[in-house]
């Protein structure tokens, strides 16, 4: 039987931290445009609090999930049991993307990424091998106002063997000339148009420039991140449990640079 929350508990936060894989699902306003799935691994995702959540965000061949998020900022996140008893977790929420190379986000990777082994609350203490200097494109904030479980009895089973080291290997051997060169050929723009990635790398057209900031610190406000008062309910809700299925029947054969 389904239940929903209003937040994260202390019991799905454990749950969440021993998932190997889970996918987010974003989508443009426009009827027509583009629902996305992307799975994401790696030991990349973090609870902040209860209400709030965050991914390090790695450079790949599409930038679907950052493009809708400036434009609209809705997106859900799901999670699956594959190897114990079945359930199935999402989290609905608004979020908004950190940049690189940004005072935001050098404080959130420090306080939340960068490994503490003695630390288990916060970063995971693991040296995961990403390095923030050849891939990581920024971190996905995000502030989760309903929380929803099922039963996940379809779900088959399957086991983790280990992490898939291909993105690491391949990024570990570019330069960062080479990085903002492919940000360029590969991630200015949504399948859709909307605006993709901006960075100095990328040459001074893609330079972020004080409109582009501007919105981007309206996006953080709206979604929370700003805000040092309770976190409010949110207006602007993913659309219909259609769109999610829709998405998340996409992400299994979607590509994780996605």
């Amino acid at each position: 039987m389904g239940k929903t929350y209003d937040s994260i508990n202390d019991s799905l936060a454990a749950w969440i931290r021993k998932q190997h894989l889970f996918f987010c699902a974003t989508a443009p306003m426009s009827a027509e445009g583009t629902v996305n799935t992307s799975p994401k691994g790696y030991d990349s995702f973090r609870i902040l609090n209860p209400n709030r959540v965050c991914y390090l965000d790695l450079t790949g061949s599409g930038n679907e999930t950052l493009s809708h998020l400036q434009e609209n900022g809705r997106i859900t996140f799901l999670f699956m049991e594959f190897e114990k008893a079945p359930r199935i977790l999402r989290l609905f929420g608004q979020g908004h993307f950190v940049r690189v190379d940004t005072p935001e986000f050098e404080e959130l990777y420090r306080d939340r990424f960068e490994p503490k082994p003695d630390d288990d609350e916060g970063a995971s203490g693991k040296d995961f091998g990403l390095d923030r200097a050849s891939q990581i494109r920024g971190i996905i904030v995000a502030d989760i106002h309903k929380v929803a479980t099922s039963c996940g009895w379809g779900i088959p089973y399957y086991e983790f063997k280990g992490e898939r080291p291909t993105l690491k290997n391949f990024w570990g051997k570019r330069t960062r000339e080479e990085l903002g060169q492919f940000w360029r050929m590969a991630n200015t723009e949504s399948l859709d148009g909307l605006p993709g990635f901006r960075h100095e790398l990328m040459g001074p057209e893609f330079a972020p420039t004080e409109e582009t900031e501007s919105k981007a610190r309206r996006a953080k406000t709206k979604s929370g991140w700003l805000s040092s008062g309770p976190l409010q309910t949110m207006s602007l809700v993913l659309g219909s449990s259609a769109l999610v299925a829709a998405g998340f029947s996409a992400g299994i054969a979607a590509s994780v640079f996605l």
